[in-house]
């Protein structure tokens, strides 16, 4: 019994000291985070990378929307960006989704609708 305690204890302190790392900001960062999130829920950005693995790991934590060569085109809630922070990215926030909007046809006007045709 005195195992099993000590085992729970241990994990117990493992995942605090964890969570307690990872939410760590310096006073610049948090007011930052308290800038951006003032008027919004989602904040759009940018940011450069090294490698698709630093692609592959920011992914884990914020939502990437479209890579291209270096940069990344993402957005994030504000307990994502939280997380991000901490990485040291130079970022810089855009216009909310317009990194993402598919680009319309010449022109300026909307594709036709395709009809759907059910063959017998």
């Amino acid at each position: 019994m005195k195992k099993f305690l000590s085992l729970v204890f241990i994990l117990f302190i493992f995942l605090f000291s964890n969570e307690a790392k990872a939410q760590k900001l310096t006073p610049p960062q948090q007011q930052q985070l308290g800038t951006l999130y003032k008027s919004k829920k989602v904040v759009y950005f940018k940011f450069r990378v090294n490698s698709m693995q630093e692609v592959q790991q920011m992914a884990k934590i914020i939502s990437v929307d479209k890579v291209k060569g270096v940069e990344v085109a993402a957005h994030a809630t504000k307990e994502q960006f939280t997380k991000f922070l901490p990485f040291n990215y130079k970022y810089t926030v855009t216009a909310g989704g317009s990194a993402v909007k598919p680009a319309r046809p010449a022109g300026g006007k909307k594709a036709p609708a395709k009809k759907v045709v059910k063959k017998k």
